[in-house]
């Protein structure tokens, strides 16, 4: 008879016993789908501001490490910038954080929130050229609009994805005031970028604005954003433009800005290594679960598999017979685990605001370590099977 038929008569007859396996099967499947959702909105979150800013080079300090600590650099140097052959425009860009204190409330007997939050300072009158994203503002006239009332000093524009700690949407909409860093500002309009690991909150403001929120000299800037023309390459330009601005001065490409960025967050810090330490947890825990399950099941079938080895079949056939077991509870488990994984990301997506979603080839991942995971068990397990001896049936 055919093992895989053998494996799925076992499996329907043994109900119970197949629905805790399963039930194991699909619990493992979850845990190392949203290890690897949060390891790659983990990914997604340290490019996510770069992602949405329209720049070919862009200009940092030579002290700069990454976003969380980017340093500053001369206004000047992205003048020398300008000069260079094949370089269209050189926008200046602040970056920095600050301290929101709160919406003001009317009811004063509440404390105010204290939360950080993550700044960009722009000229108002670029604030279009700055993005790359067209739905960073929801269309060409409110981003019309939120140029225009940044020109007023004191006015900010919040991500619409801030978190809670920055107010309710009725303390947030244009109009309410708030503190930042002991100073009271206007919100004049929303955007977004989406907040992350790094960042809860995010807000723009003018130049002029941003000095009097961190105290920052107009002479110094975080970023330039170089724009080159057409024909002119990154690489082409890279070294130009670096010759031009001087070694206390990096240029950096794209790619190499998303290296660094995701390189510190999933190598250096504990917030990627412990979803990658999860996702390696998870397929040991559920392997040693499924061995559990298998073993048993083995050992409460010996008397079966010593019948087979009489009547001639061998234990490459037992061998079939059990690793087949083990595919099927891989499929079985893998569906439902899927399901809930897809069900908590939409609720992670919606309550904590991260950018976690699935993708074709981490679902693809997690079913192949799924498969590998009951084969390895399956494997372990099936040895118990060679020690059936016909001569126990006397």
């Amino acid at each position: 008879m055919n093992p895989f038929l053998i494996a799925l008569l076992n499996i329907m007859e043994g109900r119970v016993r197949t629905l805790i396996s399963v039930i194991g099967v699909a619990f493992t499947v979850f845990l190392m789908l949203m290890q690897l959702g949060f390891l790659g909105s983990v990914e997604r979150t340290a490019t996510q501001l770069y992602d949405h800013l329209n720049f070919d080079l862009l200009l940092v300090s030579s002290e700069y490490a990454t976003l969380r600590n980017p340093g500053t650099l001369p206004q000047g140097r992205l003048a020398l910038a300008r000069g260079v052959d094949g370089v269209q425009t050189v926008t200046p860009l602040g970056v920095s954080r600050g301290l929101w204190h709160g919406p003001h409330s009317v009811d004063h007997s509440l404390p105010p929130h204290r939360s950080v939050i993550f700044i960009l300072g722009v000229d108002p009158a670029t604030l279009g050229p700055v993005f790359a994203d067209w739905y960073v503002f929801r269309d060409s006239r409110d981003l019309e609009s939120a140029g225009s009332a940044l020109t007023r000093a004191g006015t900010i524009l919040l991500d619409r994805t801030s978190r809670p700690e920055f107010g309710s949407p009725a303390q947030r909409r244009p109009g309410s005031t708030t503190e930042m860093n002991n100073t009271v500002v206007e919100i004049v309009g929303e955007f977004e970028i989406g907040t992350g690991f790094d960042y809860n909150g995010v807000l723009i403001t003018s130049e002029v604005s941003f000095q009097t929120l961190t105290g920052r000299p107009g002479s110094e800037v975080s970023f330039g954003l170089v724009k080159l023309a057409p024909e002119t390459t990154p690489e082409q330009a890279q070294q130009a433009v670096q010759d031009a601005v001087g070694p206390t001065v990096r240029v950096l490409t794209r790619e190499q800005l998303n290296e660094s960025e995701c390189d510190y967050w999933i190598k250096q810090t504990s917030v990627g290594q412990f979803f990658g330490l999860g996702v390696v947890v998870a397929f040991i825990v559920g392997g040693i679960f499924v061995y559990q399950m298998l073993a048993g099941e083995v050992r409460s079938r010996l008397p079966a598999f010593a019948t087979a080895k009489a009547m001639g079949y061998t234990n490459r056939y037992l061998d079939a017979v059990v690793l087949s077991k083990t595919l099927l509870l891989a499929l079985m488990g893998f569906l439902p685990g899927l399901v809930l994984a897809l069900a908590f990301y939409k609720l992670t997506r919606e309550v904590a605001s991260i950018p976690i979603a699935m993708t074709l080839g981490r679902a693809a991942s997690v079913l192949g370590l799924t498969f590998v995971m009951c084969l390895c068990s399956g494997l372990v397990a099936v040895r118990k099977a060679h020690t059936a001896d016909p001569a126990d049936l006397f």
